[in-house]
């Protein structure tokens, strides 16, 4: 079912008929990938300890909070988190955002690049297990790629309608936190630009890391402890009523969610 691969903190807020839709993906397997090196049935080959994960995903804020309060959060996925914070590499208070550089890079990537290169590996990788280290905090994209689909194009017709109604919830629930924090839409719009380089200076596309002097000015009052401020990102989502998601979800939401419910009535099981 849906609610075993979701973000935990989707489960009491997604509608029971999303939760509740047993669509079972049995050749893509990330546990044993399916497409590693001598086994893929097409011209895809990832390396088996890189797999699809050759990627850095945007984690916003309060999915941020919640991987920092997991006890099961590796140590070393921990460590690594706070030393993009220390740097200044590219924490924000929407959340953490890929290097530009980074950004850049994988916008240019070749066929061969994408499951093969090492340094592109996920920040939140566990190495230790070869597998996801954020598993039930992890972001929209993450959530809903499938290399391969049991049910053909309606399955990934599903995955993609289901990729955008949480890419949708997770930029709603994230300027939500920020609102309640006091900061403004116009803040939360220019911090929005670094998810995309276009427009962005030909100095700061070579950034891998923020001045501390902008940094400052963005964080505000939370410069100093950016984890509390995560923590509290988190706790806001985690306590939203129904109401309270309905209202953030807007129009806009309802129309992106009956897509994804025509995309799931059209899968087959």
């Amino acid at each position: 079912m849906i609610r075993n691969i979701l973000p935990s903190i989707y489960l009491k807020l997604f509608p029971e008929a999303i939760l509740d839709f047993a669509i079972e993906e049995k050749k893509a397997t990330c546990d044993n990938c399916a497409l590693s090196v001598g086994k893929t049935p097409d011209h895809r080959a990832y390396q088996p300890s890189l797999k699809c994960c050759t990627f850095h995903p945007f984690q916003t804020n309060y999915l941020m909070g919640q991987i920092l309060l997991s006890p099961t959060t590796p140590k070393d996925v921990l460590e690594r988190i706070r030393a993009k914070i220390e740097k200044r590499e590219y924490a924000l208070p929407i959340g953490i955002v890929a290097p530009m550089p980074h950004q850049i890079k994988f916008a240019q990537r070749k066929d061969n690049e994408f499951g093969n290169r090492e340094d592109w590996l996920c920040p939140y990788y566990d190495r230790i297990k070869n597998n996801c280290g954020i598993w039930k905090s992890r972001s929209s994209v993450c959530t809903s790629f499938h290399c391969l689909s049991s049910y053909g194009t309606a399955g990934f017709e599903f995955w993609d309608q289901l990729s955008d109604y949480i890419s949708y919830i997770e930029m709603a629930l994230m300027e939500e936190a920020l609102l309640q924090l006091e900061f403004t839409p116009m803040e939360i719009s220019d911090q929005l630009s670094f998810l995309n380089p276009d427009g962005q200076s030909s100095s700061r596309k070579r950034k891998q890391f923020l001045t501390k002097e902008f940094t400052s000015k963005v964080w505000k009052n939370y410069f100093e402890d950016q984890e509390e401020f995560y923590k509290k990102c988190y706790e806001i989502v985690a306590n939203f009523s129904e109401k309270q998601f309905k209202k953030a979800l807007g129009n806009p939401g309802i129309v992106i969610q009956k897509k994804l419910m025509t995309a799931k009535n059209a899968v087959v099981l």
